[in-house]
């Protein structure tokens, strides 16, 4: 089955700018080596090497169950109308899974730190139900990355910044060290800016609020339109309210 085919007509579909990257990718990373193994299962999992590292991305037992049990640590935690920004997409066993189980207003974003790992898993797996979904956003290093802080900051508002995650996909930390703490700092940049935000227009909001209860006292002995009339010409009363409005 022609898994890649189907997966890259989804992708034109939903990322014009993904798709193009990836017709556009050629370069290999002879670093990383990628091989499908069965489950005991039967299910079709990933085996990693990379920087001497030999990580299954699944269970090697009962990958679904695995994927459950991680997901299941979420279910108390996740609301409706949260943001889930998740370190890794893999062959797609987990951010499924994840997708299925939590809310359905939950929005995600998953990001791939490898662009060799994401083609091959676009070759490999079927991944149709992620990209046909619109809550499912794709974040490929080198690909599309530049837009992460763009990304990142039309999910998460200061309406649901309390009720957003940042996680990474089992085995992925350990494999991507440095680009996890990179993703992080990006997260925590977009949190804090609008908590800042949030703080600022507090601290003006009570200011004001403040003035306004403090001018009160004046309001018995300021005057009124028609106290105006008769000092002022009428069209000059006119313009000095106009101009203080």
């Amino acid at each position: 089955m022609n898994y890649y085919k189907r997966n890259m007509d989804r992708i034109k579909v939903r990322d014009i700018r993904l798709y193009d990257a990836v017709c556009a990718y050629s370069l290999h990373n002879e670093l990383i080596q990628i091989e499908d193994v069965a489950a005991r299962d039967g299910t079709l999992i990933s085996k990693v090497s990379l920087n001497g590292r030999v990580q299954y991305l699944n269970s090697p037992y009962d990958p679904w169950v695995e994927a459950d049990r991680f997901v299941a640590q979420y279910k108390v935690r996740v609301v409706d109308y949260s943001v889930m920004i998740m370190f890794g997409l893999g062959n797609g066993i987990i951010p499924q899974r994840m997708v299925y189980a939590l809310p359905s207003n939950v929005q995600y974003i998953f990001y791939e730190p490898s662009v060799d790992m994401f083609v091959h898993m676009l070759q490999a797996y079927d991944l149709t139900d992620l990209f046909d979904n619109n809550r499912v956003m794709v974040l490929v290093r080198d690909l599309n990355y530049n837009f992460i802080e763009e990304k990142l900051s039309a999910v998460i508002g200061s309406n649901n910044y309390r009720i957003a995650f940042f996680d990474a996909v089992p085995k992925y930390h350990t494999l991507f060290p440095d680009e996890y703490e990179l993703l992080k700092d990006r997260y925590c940049y977009v949190v804090n800016w609008i908590r800042i935000n949030i703080d600022t227009c507090r601290y003006f909001a009570k200011q004001v609020a403040h003035n306004e209860i403090y001018n009160l006292r004046y309001i018995l002995n300021g005057n009124v339109e028609e106290d105006l009339e008769e000092v002022l010409p009428k069209h000059s009363v006119q313009i000095s309210i106009l101009q203080t409005r």
